[in-house]
């Protein structure tokens, strides 16, 4: 899991261009769970059918039924341990240990002790389910994480052993049904430049009937065999007509993609940023402590486009910028931030990635079928873990869709689009994130 959350602060004030005050932070994720509530309480029944809520395009949260109370958790392909913090100490857990274990994510961790009980997730039940019952949390403010990943990435995994009987969730259903065919999907809804909206769905061995095709799709399977993530091999990425050369960022002899839900934005090499933004008439380059941060003006974007499996995917220009909104001078702005950016840029445990790490805003383009196959502890396949996807985007009209959106956007939050030649790159002053 990689939710990012990005702090500026600003150098002294005099520079006649225009400053980003300190107490804004467009990359901020994971902190809407207020407006969250208000949402769920509005709604009769938003987790019907597997839907999902969108908070804010930042995170992608369901409910699950742990211990016998309702959590709103966070959907995370990066991770694979279940786990919650309850508001008061009063789950029904059938077993509560002593072990110790903590989690560590980019810039925050959890820390709790392993339980079992009863958890319910969509339509599925399992009975004695081991998750972690967290006391302790650094910079985390959510409710809990269910992870959507193997069972060799999860801690609780590893710290009993790897004991069957402490699989995630998702073995302990995939083994309660082996006559399916084990593979979950991911619909993740696009929000109006943010907000908080219910829609998208997860499931769990079915797919959307509107989506189905998905099953006919190339199959991206997981590399290196051993590899512990949905890893996957990189065809190809264009960018307004020109191939980038993606054997510059191969790593082993290969290039790679994590998909990762739990992650807002992207992670990529800073050649492959600067191959994004550099195109785009007006962006401008500001320099870091640690990389490029590319201000770009609010109506323009490039057409970016990925290649998995021989088919293509593009990506809405939408998902190519963040925005950010501040005052200066009595006037009302609204900055427009690339969100494909480098490791370096971003302060992480994890300092050098051998990969790139697509978040929501490339999932947001595709509908994600995740097949387990033989990752799964006591399963019986033989086959491959594999991701497919299926396009959501028409090429065609996402520009002018954008553009239309966009002003409206900005017309809404009663703001002016900054022109990136009158930004004042000394705002970044200080950018850290939180890589989780």
């Amino acid at each position: 899991m990689l939710a990012t959350a990005v702090f500026l602060a600003v150098l002294a004030a005099g520079s006649q261009a225009l400053q980003l005050p300190p107490s804004n932070s467009p990359f901020a994720a994971r902190r809407g769970l207020d407006k969250i509530d208000f949402i769920v309480r509005r709604a009769a029944d938003p987790f019907a059918n597997g839907t999902i809520i969108n908070s804010m395009n930042q995170e992608y949260l369901t409910k699950v039924e742990v211990a016998g109370h309702n959590f709103t958790v966070v959907l995370d392909t990066g991770s694979s341990d279940l786990w919650v913090q309850p508001r008061r100490n009063d789950l029904a857990v059938k077993n509560q240990t002593n072990e110790f274990v903590n989690i560590t994510y980019g810039s925050g961790s959890v820390a709790g002790t392993i339980a079992h009980g009863s958890v319910v997730i969509s339509n599925y039940t399992i009975d004695n389910q081991t998750f972690l019952n967290v006391n302790l949390t650094d910079d985390i403010p959510i409710e809990g994480i269910l992870g959507l990943g193997f069972d060799i990435n999860s801690s609780i995994f590893n710290a009993t052993g790897n004991n069957s009987a402490d699989a995630t969730p998702l073995t302990n259903i995939f083994n309660q049904n082996k006559s399916e065919n084990n593979f979950i999907t991911l619909d993740l809804s696009r929000g109006d430049d943010g907000g908080n909206t219910i829609g998208g769905a997860f499931t769990i061995n079915r797919y959307l009937s509107d989506q189905s095709n998905v099953a006919n799709a190339p199959r991206n399977n997981v590399t290196p065999p051993g590899s512990t993530d949905w890893s996957i091999p990189v065809g190809g990425i264009n960018v307004n007509g020109q191939e980038y050369n993606i054997s510059q960022d191969a790593f082993n002899g290969s290039t790679h993609a994590v998909i990762d839900s739990g992650t807002s934005f992207a992670i990529v090499s800073t050649n492959l940023s600067n191959f994004i933004y550099q195109g785009i008439p007006g962006a401008k380059s500001c320099p870091t402590d640690s990389g490029p941060l590319w201000v770009v003006p609010c109506t323009s974007a490039s057409n970016l486009t990925f290649t998995f499996g021989g088919q293509q995917y593009p990506v809405n220009p939408l998902d190519l910028t963040t925005l950010v909104t501040f005052s200066a001078n009595k006037t009302r702005y609204t900055a427009c931030l690339g969100v494909y950016t480098s490791a370096d840029v971003l302060a992480t445990n994890t300092t050098v990635l051998p990969f790139y790490l697509l978040g929501d805003i490339f999932m947001r383009n595709v509908y994600s079928a995740f097949n387990f196959g033989n990752k799964v502890t006591g399963g019986n396949s033989s086959t491959p873990a594999s991701i497919q996807f299926l396009s959501k985007t028409n090429a065609s009209t996402a520009y002018p869709e954008f553009v239309k959106l966009r002003n409206q956007t900005i017309q809404d939050l009663k703001s002016k689009a900054v022109d990136p030649s009158s930004f004042d790159c000394s705002t970044f002053d200080a950018f850290a994130a939180d890589i989780n």
